[in-house]
């Protein structure tokens, strides 16, 4: 996926893990809704695995630094929907969707396929 010519908008809507988290990453944009998570093992799998070292759910989503959060600041999410008021409303995600993405499509428009595939190696280079 790394060296598709066209441009990779990914949309992170719940919980990634394992191949799903993969493929999701490898993109130019990815969108993350609040409170989703991106992670090669589900951090439920990890806490099984090594329940000893971990009190709880939220430890072990520290310890992996796959909630949304941690992502943007790892620079792998490039932008968070966040909930409004605590709730959280589809018709406001779908136009807040609709609206990043269209904007970065005519972004990306303008942007050659080989820089493109630059750019988008350049991002996953530190991981």
């Amino acid at each position: 996926m790394l060296n598709l010519k066209v441009p990779i908008i990914s949309v992170l809507l719940s919980n990634g893990a394992s191949g799903g988290a993969l493929a999701l990453a490898v993109s130019d944009y990815l969108i993350a809704i609040e409170d989703s998570y991106l992670s090669i093992i589900s951090p439920y799998a990890c806490l099984e695995i090594i329940n000893k070292e971990f009190s709880d759910l939220n430890d072990v989503k520290g310890f992996l630094k796959c909630d949304c959060n941690e992502l943007y600041k790892l620079g792998i999410v490039d932008h968070i929907i966040r909930k409004k008021s605590g709730t959280f409303n589809e018709s406001d995600v779908v136009l807040n969707l609709k609206r990043i993405i269209y904007n970065k499509i005519i972004k990306n428009q303008k942007i050659c396929f080989k820089k493109r595939i630059k750019l988008r190696k350049k991002k996953y280079d530190n991981y």
